[in-house]
């Protein structure tokens, strides 16, 4: 957040006003389209954290059917990370009604951990990030 202040030339309570109501991604855009210049890594995160952000809607957001067998104790039996689950989910784009998605859990896992990845490497990106004097010395004060 304190580099979403910066860039905008914001304090930070004003920056956490624009950017309350935003995702992750809206504000890293907003971050990318205000800097001066292009910064190569930050755009090479942004990209793969869309990618991924798709697939992790993907799977947040759809109704998993149960595979698991029917008759006995169906909680018993565990799923096996190449076990393939399918999900179902309604189309934002209204270009088919319903999507089918199919993951093992073992790529779900990845999914999440490239993700966490990812957001790791923005918040290195952001202290590396050269904030104006006149923002340091105000965090400072």
């Amino acid at each position: 957040m304190l580099v979403l202040a910066s860039v905008l030339e914001v304090d930070l309570r004003k920056a956490l006003i624009l950017a309350k109501g935003l995702g992750v991604l809206a504000w890293l855009d907003m971050i990318k389209s205000y800097l001066i210049k292009p910064d190569l890594e930050l755009n090479k995160i942004i990209a793969a954290l869309q990618r991924l952000s798709g697939e992790r809607n993907n799977i947040v957001h759809a109704y998993w059917q149960d595979s698991r067998p029917k008759s006995g104790l169906p909680s018993l039996v565990k799923s096996k990370p190449s076990d393939i689950a399918t999900g179902l989910s309604i189309s934002k784009k209204h270009t088919k009604l319903l999507l089918n998605h199919q993951y093992t859990p073992k790529e779900m896992r990845s999914i999440a951990a490239q993700i966490q990845e990812l957001e790791q490497s923005l918040r290195l990106w952001e202290v590396s990030y050269k904030l104006p004097k006149k923002l340091a010395a105000a965090l400072r004060a």
